[in-house]
Order: C-alpha cells, then structure tokens, then sequence
C-alpha cells in the first residue's frame, strides 16, 4: 500500500523542518581554552540551488561570538570580523584554523576538552539551529584545507 501525501501539506510542512533539508553542518568542533577567547569549526554544506548566509551565531559560554576571517597585511596575517558567510548553491565552505572560524568572545568560563558547548546557528532566512557541540583539541580530520569543496 502506497502512503499518499498531498504536495499541499508537505509545503505546511517544510517551516517546522528546521533548516536540515537545505543546509547540513558537519565536523562542528569547539577548541579547549585558557583564555577569554574560544574559536569554533566546522564545514557547512548547501543543498540548494540558492546562496545561504550564515548571519550570526551565539552560546550561553560567551558574552558574544564573531564571524572571523584571517586577512593577509603585509607578511602578516590577521583575523577580521565580517558579517556573513556565503554558502554558495551546492558547495560547501570549511570553517577551520587559518581561515573562516566562529570566535566566541569573552567566555564565562575557559571551555575544558570532553566537554559540550551549545551554539545556535543563524541562517538569513532559514531561522536558527542550536547544536551540541564537542569541545576537542582536533577536528575529526574532516574539513579539508581548501575554503569551497
């Protein structure tokens, strides 16, 4: 028996989704900390044949956390908020070390490994997605070196 579903009530449906059916988030890691700073990674996947922004992020762990990119001055390269990330139609974009990261500024408490950190996710016109976070010295040797996959 075939279960019959009225294209209708899938459109009813598709809001409450949540944003998995157009953007995955995978190898999402957070770094143990000494400091007041912690950096987050992870690759972010577009499923879509539309550009996705990452618009914002925040945790209960920080007074705040920053979009960063490093920047190349000179024989120096430093790192620089920006306002979005572009995921672009069917690419993925690697948030890691040296490159595209999430800072979470001004901790309330240093981020020990073996521990968990939630962080929402906010998507320009997706909505937000809060995900459990490890906190661990090494990514799962997943993201890759280059930006775009």
């Amino acid at each position: 028996m075939k279960l019959f579903i009225p294209k209708f009530f899938v459109f009813l449906l598709l809001p409450f989704l949540g944003i998995a059916q157009d953007i995955s988030v995978s190898g999402f890691y957070v770094r143990p900390t000494k400091g007041n700073n912690g950096a987050a990674f992870m690759m972010l996947t577009n499923h879509t044949e539309r550009h996705i922004k990452l618009i914002g992020a925040k945790t209960d762990a920080s007074a705040h956390v920053e979009i960063h990119t490093h920047i190349k001055e000179g024989d120096i390269y430093r790192m620089r908020s920006i306002p979005y990330i572009v995921i672009n139609p069917g690419s993925t974009v690697v948030l890691e070390s040296g490159g595209l990261h999430l800072m979470l500024m001004d901790l309330k408490n240093p981020l020990e490994e073996g521990t968990v950190v939630n962080i929402t996710l906010d998507f320009e016109g997706q909505g937000a997605e809060t995900f459990s976070v490890p906190v661990k010295k090494k990514s799962c040797g997943c993201c890759k070196k280059s930006k775009e996959v």
